[in-house]
């Protein structure tokens, strides 16, 4: 899910600290228990939560990064606005402006940052903002790192903007010094979205541990020591970074990761394909999938830039992963909601019809495909008389 979650809880019971687990955007988040003085420096694996007694006390989960600090910055993104502007903001620049949508199975849902002007909101909804809409920006989330590594992701992206995105920008290769900023900078994101649970993306814990130690490792209080921190991290991961070229319209590029769980971990961010964990002899099928190939000859890190007609292709085959699981899960939707009205499985006519008035109409497709409306056809569509009566 793409909507902000709570963080996880510790309780504080008689002297001692207890960390709870809790679910942070779809990511189980697991925390040691530790007395209240040991919080910095531990690295244990999680402890069931016991049974509490006396007063309970709410504080901050650990950083999701150093595991040493309390989670306590604000307005973290999971990912980086400069790789979303293209596609977020179209030729308006600048946070706060972005328009971005979210399609799930219960409908979709509209973010407009502060900046965006009524007017432009007009012409894409049809209408003013409601209660409907979302108040927060998918990509960011609150009480997830800690101010330090915070800050420090907040120079990491710097050195990306300075040093690599002007050259994939331009359409050139990296450098051999720009490939291992390239490399730990999206591990970094691959992470972030991967321990939040983010757009349902999860992948194994043992491979979300060693992305995690990597990240740490890392970050640093300024971009030079930070690059030098990525020339001398080892290489550890097969890892393919496609960049797609900017077209004149890039809003109809997408932010679609893998939900299935194990390698390899295909995962497309606006103007980026990235294809994590794979081995050689997966690459053919992955190739027949997206139909283009992918120039990949070593291990370690791949960087290719895609042509244009590639990007058609690529942007395809997102549309249809995403358009297909959408009409996968509000299929399942109506039919959860059917049976629990009449006590038996809803016809396949009457499965279509709901499908076909939901895909029919002049609405614009954020009206069309709005939970709201989707909501609202379920249940004009579940009410009235059982399958096989008149």
């Amino acid at each position: 899910m793409l909507l902000a979650a709570p963080p996880a809880r510790v309780y504080i019971c008689q002297g001692s600290a207890y960390h709870a687990t809790d679910r942070c955007e779809g990511g189980l988040v697991h925390l040691p228990r530790c007395s209240p003085d040991q919080s910095a420096g531990r690295e244990k694996g999680p402890t069931p939560l016991p049974a509490l007694r006396g007063p309970l006390t709410y504080y901050l989960m650990d950083c999701l990064i150093c595991h040493a600090r309390p989670a306590d910055a604000v307005g973290s993104h999971i990912i980086s606005h400069l790789l979303l502007e293209s596609m977020s903001n179209g030729p308006v620049k600048g946070r706060d402006r972005e328009q971005n949508f979210d399609i799930r199975a219960t409908g979709s849902k509209a973010y407009f940052g502060r900046g965006v002007l009524p007017e432009t909101i007009q012409d894409t909804m049809g209408r003013e903002l409601d209660e409907t809409d979302a108040t927060q920006n998918f990509y960011v989330r609150d009480n997830i790192f800690c101010t330090v590594c915070e800050k420090r992701l907040a120079v990491f992206e710097s050195l990306y903007k300075e040093k690599i995105h002007p050259a994939l920008s331009a359409g050139r290769s990296l450098n051999e010094r720009q490939q291992p900023v390239a490399y730990v900078f999206w591990l970094s994101i691959i992470y972030r979205c991967a321990v939040t649970g983010f757009d349902d993306f999860v992948v194994t814990p043992g491979l979300l541990d060693m992305l995690r130690i990597v990240v740490n490792q890392v970050l640093a209080d300024t971009p030079a020591q930070t690059e030098q921190n990525c020339l001398q991290e080892p290489i550890a991961f097969n890892l393919f970074i496609g960049y797609l070229p900017a077209a004149a319209d890039n809003s109809t590029n997408v932010v679609e990761l893998q939900k299935e769980v194990g390698s390899p971990y295909l995962l497309a961010i606006n103007q980026h394909i990235l294809l994590l964990d794979y081995q050689f002899d997966q690459v053919p099928a992955l190739e027949q999938r997206l139909s283009v190939g992918l120039p990949i000859a070593n291990p370690g890190l791949t960087t290719t830039l895609f042509s244009l007609a590639q990007r058609l292709l690529l942007i395809r085959f997102f549309h249809r992963v995403s358009a297909d699981r959408f009409k996968l899960q509000v299929t399942q939707n109506f039919q959860r909601a059917y049976f629990e009205q009449h006590r038996q499985d809803p016809s396949a006519n009457r499965v279509e019809s709901f499908m076909t008035e939901l895909k029919s109409g002049s609405e614009l497709p954020t009206v069309k495909y709005s939970e709201k409306r989707v909501q609202e056809l379920i249940q004009r569509h579940v009410t009235g008389p059982p399958t096989g009566q008149a």
